[in-house]
């Protein structure tokens, strides 16, 4: 009940429960409602959102699905996040995007960086994202070092070191102070606070939010 799950086949059933999962097709419409309307009833007070968002990409957009013409645009995403803000003061964002150009989200055209909101990409906006036999560089190594306890930010650098062992040209972005500059000096710090593993570091109460 704290998860909304979109993807293109509806039958998927992740926990293993004999029913399927999957909440919606991965399309604007279902995303923004995801964002505006059931993140905005779910969230209190200082709570967090993550936003994990999976698909191929180009500049400034990330094909939500694309034989149905569904794109999402840096600008749309921005305006959902702020009317979520807007609507739960001091709701905390966490935005993960693994696609190619997906730093195209984070530079100054059109960005979604914003003070408060930790935006995590998994290549450059001008670079491919490169998939693996189970999965994708980046996040598969990502995953793990947040199932391994680790804050988000020593699970970038893990999943940053990680893709430098390729042959394939792809830097992860990370930018939680809002400048639309990644990867500088002051970009770690509030990702640093942020562990699935530890209570209250995700949302300011005794519940730990799984999963991990």
């Amino acid at each position: 009940e704290r998860i909304r799950y979109l993807a293109t086949d509806l039958s998927l059933d992740p926990d293993k429960d004999g029913k399927p999962d999957v909440n919606g097709l991965p399309d604007k419409a279902n995303l923004r409602q995801a964002i505006t309307e059931w993140a905005a009833s779910q969230l209190r007070g200082q709570q967090a959102l993550t936003l994990y968002l999976i698909d191929h990409g180009g500049y400034d957009k990330l094909y939500l699905d694309e034989p149905r013409q569904e794109r999402l645009s840096p600008t749309d995403l921005d305006q959902w996040l702020t009317e979520l803000q807007t609507a739960v003061t001091g709701a905390r964002i966490t935005v993960i995007i693994e696609a190619c150009n997906a730093g195209s989200f984070i530079d100054p055209d059109k960005s979604i960086s914003k003070p408060g909101r930790v935006v995590i990409t998994s290549a450059g906006a001008y670079e491919l994202a490169w998939a693996t036999n189970g999965g994708a560089l980046f996040s598969d190594a990502l995953l793990d070092g947040l199932a391994q306890g680790k804050t988000l930010l020593g699970a970038f650098y893990e999943a940053q070191a990680n893709t430098k062992q390729s042959p394939s040209a792809q830097t992860p972005w990370l930018d939680d102070d809002g400048d639309t500059i990644p990867n500088d000096g002051d970009d770690g710090a509030l990702a640093a606070q942020l562990s699935f593993r530890v209570a209250g570091a995700f949302e300011r109460t005794s519940t730990l939010w799984q999963p991990y």
